[in-house]
């Protein structure tokens, strides 16, 4: 439970069926519960029931199911080991509200700080390598797309692209980029705690879909935008150290 560190890490579920179960445990004497995340290491997370029962299949004896989840990314980690608090890593809690609360600023992560979840710069990773471009970088990447440039600059099988947007593709309502038949565009949401919700599901859904790249349009900036932008940067880190 704590990996070897002299300290731990506490969850805090709000989820009322998780806030059932560990109330059940507790009147029937359990002490505590390890909650280790529920997708293999590296990969992107789980955000439903299937996505448990696709990842770990026979490995787990019961999937109990609460529907799909209201955040859509990890939790916040905050590290209070060391007399000052320190963000591990960002979510929906977001900085200026822990600072509100503890009255005092949050750190960013340093050497020292503990392991801990999701602070790998490879993480939360589908198979399909993952670009993550602004709205200029998006137009010229697809109009480059399938010329020799661009085959020499990201590899001879960079062939199928799926576009996950908040921009409206060339012609509003087509899926797919005139021209460019072998680029697939689907519609992201604009507000960052949609994007956030739906995030890891549309990375699962393009993936199984069998394309050669994802590329996902950068939805924003600030603070809003912090446990996103996160999540993405680990997503694409092997597609950009190729």
């Amino acid at each position: 439970a704590t990996g070897g560190q002299p300290s731990i890490g506490l969850r805090a579920p709000a989820h009322p069926v998780a806030m059932a179960l560990l109330r059940q445990f507790a009147a029937l004497g359990g002490a505590g519960v390890a909650g280790p995340s529920a997708n293999r290491f590296g990969k992107v997370s789980p955000t439903r029931a299937q996505h448990v029962a696709d990842d770990l299949g026979e490995d787990v004896p019961l999937v109990l199911d609460g529907g799909a989840c209201d955040v859509g990314v990890e939790s916040t980690i905050i590290d209070l080991t060391r007399g000052e608090p320190v963000l591990l890593r960002p979510g929906r809690i977001g900085r200026a509200a822990i600072e509100r609360v503890l009255g005092r600023s949050v750190r960013d992560r340093d050497a020292d700080a503990p392991r801990a979840s999701g602070t790998l710069a490879s993480h939360y990773a589908p198979t399909t390598p993952v670009e993550v471009l602004g709205p200029g970088g998006l137009a010229e990447r697809l109009a480059g797309h399938g010329t020799k440039g661009e085959q020499h600059a990201h590899g001879a099988h960079a062939g199928r692209i799926a576009v996950w947007s908040v921009s409206e593709p060339p012609q509003p309502g087509r899926s797919a980029v005139p021209g460019v038949p072998t680029v697939h565009w689907e519609p992201a949401p604009a507000d960052p705690q949609r994007f956030e919700q739906a995030l890891y599901d549309a990375l699962r859904r393009l993936d199984r879909l069998g394309f050669d790249r994802i590329l996902i349009e950068l939805p924003g900036r600030g603070a809003a935008w912090e446990a996103v932008l996160d999540r993405l940067a680990r997503a694409a880190h092997q597609a950009m150290k190729g």
